[in-house]
């Protein structure tokens, strides 16, 4: 097993933080770039598309009195009927349990490739895998038949 260099150590720096480091990991950064003229031109690199980023992609200013023009719009949009403080909670908890419903379909079918494409030798090393790959399954059948449930018409 070959050991770990610093240029390792730095492009894992680069690829985790980028120039948004925080000071000690920039400082560990160019520490090293200094005498590698490798990773100097990494370094370069990186903050050059940084700031070419920063300069391309900064929203346009808002028109003059936008601010003052939007807060009048809301300020004249009629007052909706006033619902039970339970309801707004009960909203808030459909919507993240929606949110991690949607995050776990959306990464299910990639976790179920992973754990059913070990080898058969690693799951018997590890019966978690198999285990894992049960409940995965499972999941994901779950999601496609609550993904054919359709809400009651109104």
């Amino acid at each position: 097993m070959r050991s770990r260099s610093s240029c390792d150590v730095f492009d894992e720096l680069v690829e985790q933080w980028g120039p948004a480091a925080p000071a000690a990991v920039r400082r560990t950064m160019e520490e090293h770039a200094s005498g590698c003229s490798r990773c100097a031109a990494l370094l370069a690199q990186e903050d050059t598309l940084d700031r070419l980023l920063e300069e391309r992609l900064r929203p346009p200013a808002p028109e003059k009195g936008f601010t003052r023009r939007l807060l009048e719009r809301i300020a004249a949009l009629p007052a909706g009927p006033a619902l039970p403080r339970w309801t707004t909670w009960l909203e808030a908890a459909a919507a993240a349990g929606a949110g991690a419903a949607l995050a776990i379909a959306i990464s299910l079918p990639n976790v179920v490739k992973v754990l059913t494409a070990l080898p058969a030798s690693s799951v018997a090393h590890a019966p978690w895998v198999a285990g894992a790959a049960g409940v995965a399954t499972m999941l994901w059948f779950a999601c496609e038949a609550l993904a054919e449930v359709r809400p009651p018409s109104r």
